[in-house]
């Protein structure tokens, strides 16, 4: 397992966050790490509340490459 999906599992298991198919419920927004925050690729607002997805590390790296930017 990945450390994302190690920290995603803690948060599920928290109760911040619940996962719908591709899709994760955020029970606190405000309890959301910034880390989490900075991951958002897309985010809904519905009757239930807020949902969000989250970019992978795969999808972080490709947007790095593709603005040239020197990774650490």
């Amino acid at each position: 397992m990945t450390e994302e999906t190690n920290t995603l599992s803690q948060l599920e298991t928290s109760g911040i966050i619940t996962r719908e198919g591709d899709w994760y419920r955020v029970s606190s927004f405000a309890a959301l790490p910034q880390n989490f925050h900075d991951r958002i690729a897309r985010l809904e607002q519905d009757d239930s509340g807020i949902r969000v997805k989250f970019l992978n590390q795969s999808e972080l790296d490709a947007i790095v490459k593709d603005m040239d930017i020197p990774t650490l």
